[in-house]
């Protein structure tokens, strides 16, 4: 069964809220839309989508991770 993981980061890359889709259809798809809205609603904010759970979740984030992910995610 997949599981994703949406990770909501504030304007100091601060770790604000988690989205988990587990299962379902496309589960990478759905937390990469929620990821999107996010990003939409909070503008100067950042969301990464990591395959998995919380133990997954990016320690520390910067600018260079969130720009690098944005790529690979097609934004």
């Amino acid at each position: 069964m997949d599981k994703w993981t949406s990770y909501q980061y504030d304007d100091s890359f601060h770790l604000v809220g988690i989205t988990i889709v587990e299962g379902g259809f496309n589960a990478k798809q759905q937390v990469t839309r929620r990821s999107h809205e996010y990003e939409r609603e909070h503008r100067g904010c950042a969301a990464i989508e990591v395959k998995g759970g919380p133990e997954n979740c990016p320690v520390t984030m910067n600018a260079e991770i969130v720009e690098k992910l944005h790529m690979i995610r097609g934004k």
